[in-house]
C-alpha cells in the first residue's frame, strides 16, 4: 500500500470537550467562560463513601469559598448553613460555615437530612444567582442511592439553580 489508511478521529462530543477544558483548568474554575465556576464530581464503581456524585464537587465548592472574602462568601450563606460540614465535611474549612449560628433542637434524622440537602441548593442557587455556576458528574452510573437523592433534591425544584448548556459555554 501506498498511502496508509488515515483514520479520522471521531468528533468529540460537548462532554468530551468540557472534560478536556475542565482538566486543563485550576481549582474548578473555567477560564474561559468569565466568572464560571466549575464543580466536578467523579463516581468511582470501588468507591464507598456517601454522596460520592458530590465529594469532589465539595472540595471544588470548599476551595472556591475559602478564596473569597468573608462578605462574599457570607452573601452565598443559606439560613442554616451550620448544617453543611454535616452532609460535607470539607465544608468546615470555609470560616463563615464554621462560624454560622446553630439551633438548639435538632428534628428528627429525616428532618435533618431534608435540612441539610435545603441548606446545599440555598448554598447552589446563590452562588449561581452571582456567577455562572457548572455543575458535572463523571461516571453516574457508578453513583450512590445518596447522590442520586440529593441531585433530585438540589435541581429537582423549581428554585433550582440554572444550568449552562454548550451554547452558554461556547465550546462548540
Amino acid at each position: 500500500m501506498a498511502e496508509e489508511e488515515k483514520q479520522e478521529e471521531p468528533k468529540k462530543g460537548f462532554l468530551s470537550r468540557l472534560k478536556e477544558r475542565l482538566s486543563r483548568t485550576k481549582e474548578g474554575v473555567v477560564t474561559k467562560v468569565k466568572n464560571l465556576v466549575a464543580l466536578r464530581g467523579r463516581c468511582y464503581e470501588q468507591e464507598a463513601v456517601p454522596y460520592k456524585a458530590f465529594d469532589g464537587m465539595a472540595d471544588d465548592l470548599s476551595r472556591y469559598l475559602v478564596r473569597q472574602s468573608k462578605p462574599d462568601t457570607a452573601v452565598l450563606l443559606p439560613l442554616r448553613a451550620f448544617l453543611l460540614p454535616r452532609l460535607f465535611r470539607v465544608l468546615q474549612r470555609v470560616e463563615v460555615i464554621a462560624m454560622a449560628p446553630t439551633e438548639a433542637d435538632l428534628p428528627d434524622p429525616q428532618q435533618l437530612r431534608l435540612r441539610m440537602y435545603t441548606a446545599f441548593r440555598e448554598l447552589l442557587l446563590r452562588l449561581a444567582q452571582r456567577r455562572p455556576l457548572l455543575l458535572v458528574i463523571d461516571d453516574l452510573q457508578w453513583t450512590d442511592a445518596d447522590s442520586l437523592t440529593l441531585l433530585q433534591e438540589v435541581l429537582g425544584h423549581a428554585d433550582a439553580p440554572g444550568c449552562l448548556d454548550e451554547l452558554q459555554l461556547g465550546l462548540l
